[in-house]
């Protein structure tokens, strides 16, 4: 009598810690069922006696149990919000690592067991043979060698599928006297110019490099940070006739932490990256601070001097959240320039090339009873972007005008690396005129069996669309432009307080800051308590420098709009206040000229090269105020 074939996957597959063991890691063991104490979630078998002529050409063959490892495929992803702030004021964070944005792994073990069983469904139906999937992520299959062989083949495929990256190398250049040389080196450039420019043309005085692997499906990290605790404030603890300062330490992040993901097109890399960097501009300056508390009981009252030392600190801050193209034959260079308002300059060059490797966008399974199967890579029509919000729902705007008021602890703004998958390539396939029912989606990847096209082309009579020309119908255009941000102090022709060089492709969400961050001692509270009394400075985090979104799309009539969200600082003046107090003696309040920017600049059809001037246009003498320049070449 038959019976019906039930698949019971376990409820979850536990991911541990035990070292991945390759896929076939057990000895045969012949023409036996599990009993009582074997593997549970077995899938029932089906009576072999109605098999008939119509059964597999195995159909007598010896049956043997081998167990597989479905958890050396898993290639996990885990598109992440930035988990770390290197800005004090200036923040893009995540919170806690619980708060990540997680999605499921682009193969899971029950998802890999269940293609499998759809594609060797027909070969294990009968009786003795059978598959079972187990809560450690291993595969028991029952079956004879032919079958076990197709199985290897299935998971050698997928391994390799899941296994390919592209090979990328990240130079960091700096120099903090005079700037990097060409400076038309910037953006996306042709490979052959970068790679001269990094062996000749670039006057570095440091130089880092890193080799990068990006995969579909993950974000890859170069973290290179280092920490440095210092005292930028002191607290106070008061009772009743006691009083003592207790220090505030902060741990500054140093260094650099860039995160990439990717996904293919038809000329190159779609990229989405943040980066987030800190390096001190001067070393850290300790002041020493006579305060003085007041100490008594009902006998009397006493001063009694407390003095303190606190570290004064300022750095170069560069941060960026962007989406980009990495076309092939070229390089993405990253430039940076920071006038410091000591004399002294900052300049860094980031140059992103592809040297290695290639993400498939179809690739083609091994077939089994002419069955064939086509992996497609959902990102490519999908492809990883960056997502900008702040806490609360708040615009982002509004962030701006907080990080002006210097509240930032409260209202973090986050920003997430996205990818949706495969599921329009569903729609796709339909108005393709294939058959989408026999399609596994998993993850970024869509599996598909396609039906014998010259079945479907008679029955429509007329061709039918291979999946590359679907694949290509659909995805987006990886059309990226070069954009260099000036901000100037005056006129267009001022002096240069901040630039930055980068390549954005068609996003609304791009994020740039640029600046120096600096702590100051702004004032003093006094805390009091029946006999005691003492003063509690304030220390503040100044940003001066320029805080930019953009966004970038194309217009139904060929041309192109970038959309300008700014804030801008720039430091004229630092007072200094003597106070003739009891507890505190000076304060410092630094002076800031502002500029807020909220437009809309247009590219037409045809145009290539444009200079858009925003805030001051007076170009003469005596021209006060600040200009930002957004230099776009397309």
């Amino acid at each position: 009598m038959m019976l019906s074939l039930a698949l019971l996957l376990a409820p979850s597959f536990a991911q541990t810690n035990d070292p991945v063991v390759p896929p076939l890691i057990a000895a045969a063991v012949q023409g036996q069922t599990a009993g009582p104490s074997g593997p549970r979630n077995v899938v029932k078998h089906a009576n072999a006696d109605t098999a008939g002529p119509s059964g597999p050409a195995n159909l007598g063959a010896e049956n043997v149990l081998r167990m597989y490892d479905l958890r050396s495929i898993q290639a996990g992803r885990s598109w992440e919000t930035v988990s770390r702030s290197l800005l004090p004021a200036v923040r893009i964070d995540q919170g806690g690592l619980n708060e990540a944005e997680e999605y499921e792994p682009v193969f899971s073990p029950d998802e890999v067991m269940e293609l499998l069983y759809r594609r060797f469904d027909e070969e294990i139906e009968y009786e003795g043979r059978g598959m079972w999937g187990l809560e450690d992520g291993r595969l028991a299959l029952r079956a004879p060698e032919s079958v076990h062989a197709g199985v290897v083949r299935t998971l050698s495929a997928l391994d390799a599928l899941t296994s390919a990256h592209v090979e990328l190398t990240v130079d960091v250049l700096v120099s903090r006297s005079k700037p990097l040389g060409d400076p038309e080196v910037s953006g996306l450039v042709p490979l052959a110019r970068a790679e001269a420019w990094l062996m000749n043309g670039a006057a570095a005085t440091e130089r880092e490099r890193y080799a990068v692997k990006l995969a579909t499906g993950r974000t890859t990290t170069m973290d290179a940070l280092r920490s440095m605790p210092v005292v930028l404030d002191w607290d106070v603890e008061i009772a009743q006739g006691a009083a003592v300062h207790d220090p505030a330490t902060t741990v500054l992040s140093l260094g650099r932490r860039l995160q990439l993901a990717g996904a293919p097109s038809a000329d190159g890399l779609m990229l989405s990256y943040t980066l987030l960097q800190s390096e001190l501009a001067l070393p850290p300056v300790t002041r020493s601070n006579r305060q003085r508390a007041l100490l008594g009981s009902e006998a009397g009252h006493d001063f009694v001097d407390a003095p303190s030392n606190t570290q004064f600190v300022q750095t170069w801050d560069r941060t960026l959240a962007c989406n980009s193209t990495l076309r092939d034959g070229q390089a993405l260079v990253l430039r940076f320039d920071l006038a410091g308002t000591d004399g002294d300059n900052y300049h860094e060059a980031i140059v992103i090339r592809r040297t290695g490797g290639e993400l498939p966008l179809l690739r083609e399974l091994p077939s089994w009873n002419g069955r064939g199967w086509t992996a497609i890579d959902g990102s490519a029509l999908n492809p990883p972007r960056l997502s900008l919000r702040s806490e609360s729902d708040r615009l982002v705007s509004e962030w701006f005008d907080l990080i002006a008021l210097g509240v930032r602890d409260d209202y973090p703004l986050r920003a997430v690396i996205r990818c949706d998958g495969a599921d329009m390539l569903y729609e796709l396939l339909e108005s393709g005129r294939h058959d989408s029912d026999d399609v596994n989606v998993i993850g970024s990847w869509m599996l598909a069996s396609p039906v014998r096209q010259a079945e479907v082309e008679e029955e429509f009579e007329k061709p039918v669309p291979s999946y590359e020309q679907i694949v290509s119908s659909g995805m987006p255009s990886s059309e990226s432009v070069n954009v260099e941000l000036e901000l100037r102090r005056g006129g267009p022709q001022g002096e240069v307080l901040r630039r930055a060089g980068l390549a954005l492709r068609n996003s609304d969400s791009n994020l740039i800051a640029l600046g120096v961050e600096r702590s100051y001692e702004y004032s003093y509270d006094v805390e009091v308590a029946q006999h005691a009394g003492v003063g509690d400075p304030e220390t503040r985090i100044s940003f001066d420098g320029l805080l930019c979104k953009l966004g970038l799309s194309a217009q139904p009539d060929g041309g192109l709009r970038i959309d300008v969200e700014a804030h801008a600082t720039a430091l004229e003046e630092e007072k200094r206040f003597e106070y003739a107090g009891l507890f505190l003696e000076r304060a410092q309040q630094p002076v800031f000229a502002r500029l807020e920017l909220n437009d809309s600049l247009h590219l037409a059809k045809g145009e290539t090269e444009r200079r858009f001037v925003l805030g001051n246009q007076f170009e003469g003498r005596g021209s006060r105020g600040m200009t930002l320049v957004v230099h776009v070449t397309r």
